[in-house]
């Protein structure tokens, strides 16, 4: 990785000995993370699955004797903050909450952590940041979280000794995401980033979430978990992100809830009618995924527990349908339809896969099946079938595949060739979650 920014190299060469000047260099990293179940419901109190990636956001940091932050991100404009602004408030004049407080969004983010910082009270000092990411950016793999935990994981080492505990740091996070950026987020990207590795999380108390580790591996039921790069960036589709969580909110609201966690399934379909009269078909549709998203992640990770995969499959395959159908939030008006293509391609590459050493015709007889279950009669061989599903936000980004491990290098390479080079990313889970530390 390449020097600091040359200011402050220069303003700080005097002692090499403490790295950049006289000032300890520290170290950070940030994972990606992947949402396994539980698909647009956090913001809603509802339950996810996520995990971690070995890809994420890397840097080094030091303190530079100033009052201003200098961050250098690889592929991206250096900027500048400085504290004093953010202290006294003027970095914040003819500012209108909910809108991004700079035009430069990684710059936004970035005060809003600060900002974070310096409300709760800590005694802050300019620092030197410099990050490079192997997490592509827009992909759906949370890579603005994973900056603000970047940045944020700096300042918990530099200015509390990392004494604030993962939970916190998330929720700074997501305010500085929400707040600052002016992006309807919920609370499970941050958090996944924050606590790290497999992790099933329930937002019954939003502030407060149950965060329970999953010890399953994907590898030891003979899956591999594949990220397919869509190829449009799910940036270009705020608008749409933010008219989910509209909805289920006007839903929640209509019922007499804040979110759909607050309203019973049953007083949703004793109001059917007046749901649908007073906010309109898509609406209901979101809401009703919320119940039905909630309980097959509820399943999955159970599935998971008890090391039962082919449940787990089956029920990711009911999600991906939910998602497509009740949430709509694969495809977009128009004639790009860039996570709908991926999905259906995917699908038929999984169909292709499974069936190509197999004597039986090209057509499935049950769900079951298609998802791998075994066949009753000891004449027929085990079919072996994927399951995809759209990751995330969704409407762009990248989509979810869960390959068999004998089908994995063809299938990488068929989407490789269809979306790009290095489009597939064959994800491994790790344990790591946001941290900084002594270099």
């Amino acid at each position: 990785m390449s020097s600091l920014g040359d200011a402050y190299r220069a303003a700080h060469a005097q002692d090499s000995s403490l790295g950049y000047g006289r000032f300890h260099v520290a170290q950070v990293f940030a994972p990606g993370r992947t949402e396994l179940a539980g698909n647009h419901v956090d913001h809603q109190n509802g339950v996810v699955l996520t995990g971690t990636l070995e890809l994420g956001i890397r840097g080094q940091a030091a303190e530079n004797g100033t009052d201003t932050v200098h961050i250098e991100s690889s592929g991206y404009p250096a900027f500048e903050i400085l504290l004093d602004d953010v202290r006294t408030g003027r970095i914040e004049l003819d500012w209108t909450p909910g809108t991004p407080i700079d035009a430069n969004q990684s710059r936004a983010l970035a005060i809003g952590v600060l900002a974070g910082f310096i409300h709760a009270g800590f005694d802050m000092r300019g620092f030197d940041l410099q990050l490079e990411a192997d997490l592509p950016s827009g992909s759906g793999l949370s890579s603005s979280a994973a900056f603000e935990l970047a940045i944020a994981s700096v300042c918990n080492l530099f200015f509390s000794g990392n004494r604030i505990p993962p939970e916190k740091l998330a929720l700074l996070a997501q305010s500085a995401e929400r707040d600052y950026l002016g992006k309807p987020c919920g609370l499970m990207d941050q958090m996944a980033i924050a606590c790290g590795g497999l992790v099933a999380m329930d937002f019954a108390n939003p502030t407060n979430p149950q965060v329970k580790s999953i010890a399953a591996k994907f590898a030891s039921f003979g899956y591999d978990l594949c990220l397919v790069n869509v190829g449009a960036d799910h940036s270009a589709f705020v608008e749409e992100y933010a008219q989910v969580p509209a909805d289920m909110h006007n839903v929640a609201s209509f019922l007499g809830g804040t979110t759909l966690r607050d309203v019973p399934r049953a007083t949703l379909y004793d109001h059917l009618d007046d749901v649908r009269f007073a906010l309109g078909d898509g609406a209901l549709l979101r809401a009703m995924h919320y119940y039905r998203e909630c309980d097959l992640t509820r399943k999955r990770i159970q599935a998971l527990e008890q090391g039962d995969f082919d449940a787990f499959l089956r029920c990711t395959a009911l999600s991906s349908a939910s998602s497509a159908q009740y949430l709509q939030n694969v495809s977009v008006p128009g004639a790009n339809q860039p996570a709908m293509v991926a999905l259906a391609f995917a699908d038929q590459v999984l169909d292709d896969l499974a069936w190509a050493d197999a004597d039986k015709p090209r057509s499935f007889s049950s769900l079951a099946s298609a998802l791998g279950s075994r066949n009753s009669s000891a004449s027929q061989p085990e079919i072996r079938r994927g399951v995809c599903r759209i990751h995330g936000g969704g409407f762009g980004g990248s989509i979810q595949v869960f390959v068999p491990r004998e089908q994995t290098a063809q299938f990488a390479a068929i989407m490789d060739g269809h979306f790009g080079a290095g489009a597939c990313l064959v994800a491994r889970i790790t344990t790591e979650g946001s941290h900084a530390w002594w270099k």
